[in-house]
């Protein structure tokens, strides 16, 4: 499983391009699968209301953009937990998200034609930002536990002795003694 993420909502019309790239539907089904930590039903107004988040602190970003490329298909239990590790992951489970799915079209040979595209407030309800250093060996930490919990095999990290690390504090020793250093970075 392949996490990658890009800060987001800077300005409106960076916030405008994310939309129309999350909703394009050219050789893929977008749709909307999740909102949460929003008081909003709408990706559009969940979006607006990470925007209003970031321009009532002094951050300046508003989002965090997340992909999700499995290797498997993630039936609904799975993509569930993935966003739940994801956001625990970046220390953000009250913050708000939204989350896309596109079908159809592999992000990568030898992945699934699913893949997953999770918007994350970076300004949380109490007006703070995320702490997102370190937010690669995080996330690739959180794959690394989904990889082994759904049978996916694992993904090369250039992060792995980081990602080991967190892992051994997560208490996921079985997962840290699995991987492997690469033989180049």
């Amino acid at each position: 499983m392949i996490l990658t993420t890009k800060r987001h909502g800077r300005t409106g019309r960076d916030v405008r391009n994310l939309k129309s790239h999350l909703s394009k539907q050219v050789d893929q089904v977008s749709r909307v699968v999740g909102i949460g930590g929003v008081p909003v039903s709408d990706a559009d107004a969940a979006l607006a209301y990470m925007e209003a988040m970031r321009d009532g602190s002094r951050a300046l970003i508003g989002m965090h953009h997340i992909t999700i490329s499995p290797s498997l298909r993630l039936d609904e239990v799975q993509r569930n937990e993935t966003v739940r590790r994801i956001l625990s992951a970046m220390g953000a489970e009250d913050h708000a998200w939204v989350l896309w799915e596109h079908d159809g079209k592999a992000r990568t040979a030898g992945a699934a034609d699913q893949h997953f595209h999770l918007v994350l407030s970076h300004v949380g309800p109490d007006g703070k930002a995320l702490d997102d250093g370190w937010s690669y060996p995080r996330l690739e930490a959180a794959a690394r536990t989904l990889e082994a919990d759904f049978g996916e095999s694992f993904t090369p990290s250039r992060w792995t002795r980081s990602v080991a690390r967190r892992l051994r504090e997560q208490g996921r020793d079985d997962i840290a003694d699995r991987l492997v250093l690469p033989d180049e970075p």
